[in-house]
């Protein structure tokens, strides 16, 4: 369902499928967790096309709400960017390309 790297200070998450309703708790509680075990000072999330649904949506917002610090996600559906942009706060930022999402949580950790 989905995968982690640690690159530097960086955390890159990618979701690999659509988690049903069924599983969006527990995958918001698998972000926050993997989040706080390795205390990254930037985090990445890379939506993939099948990943790309509400439920993930959800999850993903709940988990960066949960930790209150900045994320930036990757998505290449405009409309799964905007409900990001629209659902998430100031905190989360939002990208089309994997390249921008890199460099755009790069930054926040600087």
């Amino acid at each position: 369902m989905w995968s982690h790297a640690v690159t530097g200070t960086r955390l890159v998450i990618t979701l690999h499928e659509d988690p049903g309703i069924a599983r969006r708790a527990r995958l918001a509680q698998d972000i926050s967790a993997l989040v706080r075990s390795h205390r990254p000072e930037s985090v990445l999330v890379v939506l993939e096309d099948a990943a790309e649904s509400s439920a993930a949506l959800s999850a993903v917002l709940r988990a960066q709400r949960d930790l209150g610090m900045p994320m930036t996600v990757r998505a290449a559906s405009v409309a799964v960017r905007r409900m990001l942009e629209m659902n998430g706060n100031d905190d989360l930022i939002v990208q089309a390309r994997t390249g921008a999402a890199e460099d755009s949580a790069f930054t926040t950790a600087v």
